[in-house]
């Protein structure tokens, strides 16, 4: 039998899905590659660790952990701040391709990096580190600053 306390649970439970699905279509972001997205970041951040662990398993600390897993949550932030700055931005831009690209790319910048994690785990080899989530954070950046520009001189 449930209680008044675990009914209440599965309301908030089943309210905050509600609201996160309300969100991502008023944003219009496309769900499937967020959730792609969160599962790739999550599976980097595991391979992350146990690529660490394979090579020097001292430097693995609940400090480094918490900022990784940061980052990755600020990325993930960005994507709605990205949508939520698009939908006022009005129709003059087609926001829904550049932030289907963004996504995409990061979806791709994880995979790398989650196949870079592996490559170290299965040899051994520390091989430099190419950062293609900052890459792609930079290029949305620049196609902003264009946007603003655009924006300026149209005025």
């Amino acid at each position: 039998m449930l209680s008044i306390h675990t009914g209440a649970i599965a309301v908030m439970k089943y309210s905050w899905y509600a609201w996160g699905l309300f969100i991502f279509e008023y944003l219009q972001i496309p769900a499937t590659q967020v959730l792609i997205l969160t599962i790739l970041m999550t599976a980097d951040f595991a391979a992350g660790i146990c690529k660490q662990i394979s090579l020097d398993p001292q430097w693995v600390t609940s400090r480094r952990a918490k900022n990784r897993l940061m980052s990755k949550l600020w990325t993930l932030w960005s994507v709605f701040v990205i949508s939520l700055v698009m939908t006022w931005v009005g129709p003059e831009w087609e926001f829904y391709v550049y932030l289907t690209a963004f996504l995409s790319l990061l979806i791709v910048a994880e995979w790398y990096s989650v196949l870079q994690n592996i490559y170290v785990i299965r040899t051994g080899k520390i091989i430099t580190e190419y950062d293609a989530v900052s890459n792609v954070i930079k290029w949305m950046g620049e196609i902003f600053i264009t946007f603003i520009e655009r924006m300026i001189w149209k005025k």
